[in-house]
């Protein structure tokens, strides 16, 4: 169905090798389908590939080749200002999950950097696991909600830019 889009969905660069990372990046690219992966959801996961790697994660996936347009991040909540410039350089998207990240303590992704940038930002609820809900009404509000909070500034994602990561912007 022309509405149905296969994806190649690697979880994450620390539950595989880098031949598998690569070669799931390999295969997504070969049928011309995107790459999905959890990327910098957690501080863990961020110094757990500096010990192992001695780079964060989207050094990682940078370094293995991983990281250009069809890849979508999950998360990238620990991401740095150079990061968020890498990542929307190469043309990867980030799927924001603001209530995922809320409910496990993951950390607050920084939206607003993201929004600046002209990132391709889109939101998402994560899986039922780690949310109460997959309602993407909740997942605009608490977007909008969150971001206010932690910046302190009450223009911060506004409901249209909310609608529009739900929407059009991812």
């Amino acid at each position: 169905d022309p509405l149905i889009t296969p994806a190649v969905a690697p979880h994450a660069m620390y539950t595989l090798d880098a031949a598998t990372l690569r070669a799931a990046r390999a295969l997504a690219q070969r049928h011309g389908v995107p790459t999905l992966i959890h990327l910098a959801e957690t501080r863990d996961e961020v110094k757990n590939s500096q010990d192992q790697h001695k780079l964060s994660p989207v050094a990682y996936l940078e370094s293995l080749g991983f990281l250009g347009t069809g890849v979508l991040a999950a998360h990238a909540v620990w991401v740095t200002a150079p990061e968020v410039a890498l990542l929307t350089s190469r043309g990867v998207g980030i799927s924001h999950n603001p209530e995922s990240n809320m409910k496990l303590a993951s950390g607050t992704a920084p939206v607003p950097a993201y929004l600046q940038a002209d990132a391709a930002l889109g939101l998402g609820t994560d899986g039922a696991a780690s949310n109460n809900d997959l309602d993407m009404f909740e997942a605009m509000r608490m977007a909008s909600l969150l971001h206010k909070l932690t910046t302190g500034d009450p223009r911060a994602v506004t409901a249209r830019e909310a609608l529009e990561m739900a929407t059009i912007r991812g």
